[in-house]
């Protein structure tokens, strides 16, 4: 499987307050749903993760994950 197979691309609805900005997040995968306990303290297994600066247009977001340094897979 070669570098560019292992990245995909999200689309969905802002979480934030603000309909339009830019946001540091951390976008993790993981095998099943972490609680929302686990999420707040940040304590669940994951298959990967990386942090980004999501860009947030109209209450909506597309971010492309994996990179050659960091692919999914």
């Amino acid at each position: 499987m070669s570098a560019r197979e292992r990245i995909i691309e999200i689309t969905g609805e802002s979480p934030f307050r603000l309909p339009s900005g830019i946001f540091e997040v951390q976008i993790s995968i993981c095998d099943y749903p972490p609680s929302q306990e686990d999420i707040k303290r940040r304590n669940f297994p994951v298959i990967w993760k990386d942090n980004f600066h999501l860009r947030v247009k109209d209450a909506k977001f597309t971010q492309t994950l994996g990179s050659p340094k960091n692919p999914y897979s």
